[in-house]
C-alpha cells in the first residue's frame, strides 16, 4: 500500500518519526511520501504532490496547531484527495497527553477540537501523542490491514462476476449451437 502524508512543514520532526514508523513497522506499506522528505531544489512541488496523492491508497492528514494557524498547502492536498475519492484519515496531534486528558473530561479549548477540522470534521478521526506517535502508528496499521482485506474481497468478487459472466456467455453459445 502507498501512503501520502499531508502536514505542516513546521511539524517535520513528528512526520519523520511517523513516516519511519509506517515504513518499518507496518507490513504491506510499500511507500510513504511526504514533501519535506523528497523535495529537490529546482523541482515543482505541486505536480509531484498530486502524483503521490493519485498513487496513494491512503492519505493521512496530521493536524496540529501549525496546520490550523496557516496551512493552505494542507487544504489544497485534502481538497485534491477528496476530489479524487481517496481514503483520508485525519489524525489530530496534540502537544501532550495532558491536553488529551483535559479534552476527554470536557474542558473547553483544551487542544484541537472537531470543529477546528473544517472539511475534515465529517471524517472519523483519532488523536495521537505528538511526542510518542507509536499508538497512532498502530491504529493506522490496523486500518491499513482492514483496507487490504476489503480490497482483496472486492477483487475476489470482481473475479467471480467475470467468471459468472463468461459461463453465461458460454451457456448461451452452447444453447444456440
Amino acid at each position: 500500500m502507498k501512503v501520502f502524508i499531508s502536514y505542516s512543514a513546521k511539524d517535520t520532526s513528528l512526520i519523520r518519526k511517523f513516516a519511519d514508523g509506517l515504513k518499518h513497522q507496518v507490513e504491506g506499506v510499500s511507500q510513504v511520501h511526504w514533501w519535506e522528505d523528497s523535495k529537490r531544489l529546482g523541482k515543482e512541488a505541486w505536480p509531484q504532490i498530486f502524483r503521490w496523492i493519485d498513487e496513494a491508497d491512503l492519505v493521512l492528514v496530521i493536524v496540529t496547531g501549525n496546520v490550523l494557524s496557516r496551512a493552505m498547502a494542507v487544504g489544497n492536498e485534502v481538497g485534491y484527495a477528496k476530489a479524487k475519492g481517496k481514503s483520508i484519515i485525519p489524525l489530530i496531534s496534540e502537544p501532550s497527553a495532558w491536553s488529551l486528558m483535559l479534552q476527554r473530561f470536557g474542558v473547553p479549548n483544551a487542544g484541537i477540537s472537531a470543529e477546528d477540522l473544517g472539511c475534515l470534521g465529517e471524517l472519523v478521526h483519532d488523536r495521537i501523542n505528538k511526542h510518542d506517535p507509536k499508538a497512532g502508528i498502530e491504529k493506522i496499521k490496523a486500518e491499513l490491514m482492514q483496507m487490504a482485506k476489503e480490497k482483496q474481497a472486492a477483487n475476489e468478487a470482481e473475479k467471480a462476476q467475470m467468471i459468472l459472466g463468461l459461463l453465461t456467455v458460454v451457456g448461451v453459445l452452447w444453447a444456440s449451437s
